[in-house]
């Protein structure tokens, strides 16, 4: 009788398990369902407000979404474009105008967050180095403002466009 009960308690304890985790998984699938369509919203009240205008202004510490980021390298105009570099890598924006190199991303921590070290560069001038980019961060270099759009372990999404 006694062992009957305990293997009882257990199968009960382990539809509860199924049950709550069932629960938890649509849940998840819910919140990345509507963090999608807020991405979308907010693109289109961007763009409604100004038509020109094809990037997503990032806040602080809250990295774009990666489609999000697609999206925006698809409707690229010729005064400005969107681009994501690889960690220890060069690329040329503007017609080879501006050279962006990410020498490094980090974790930083109070709060959580990825930082990065940046070279740009543009034929004839200085190079100008910076540590600590974060999201968010607007640079401007000979001519061009550069928008940090998203940072993660192994690249760093940009906004670029002509002053």
């Amino acid at each position: 009788m006694y062992v009957a009960g305990k293997t009882d308690g257990k199968d009960t304890n382990q539809a509860a398990t199924d049950l709550y985790k069932g629960q938890m998984e649509a849940s998840q699938r819910e919140l990345t369902s509507a963090r999608e369509q807020i991405t979308k919203l907010k693109l289109d009240l961007q763009r409604s407000e100004d038509p020109q205008r094809t990037v997503a202004l990032a806040r602080p510490n809250c990295p774009v979404d990666p489609a999000t980021l697609e999206l925006l390298q698809e409707k690229t105009s010729p005064a400005g474009m969107s681009l994501s570099v690889p960690s220890g890598q060069t690329l040329s924006a503007l017609d080879e105008h501006l050279f962006i190199s990410v020498v490094a991303t980090s974790f930083a921590t109070s709060p959580f967050r990825y930082i990065a070290t940046l070279t740009l560069g543009s034929p004839g001038q200085a190079s100008l180095k910076m540590d600590n980019v974060e999201v968010g961060n607007v640079i401007q270099y000979q001519g061009v403002e550069l928008r940090v759009l998203t940072i993660s372990a192994v690249n760093v999404g940009f906004s670029v466009t002509r002053r």
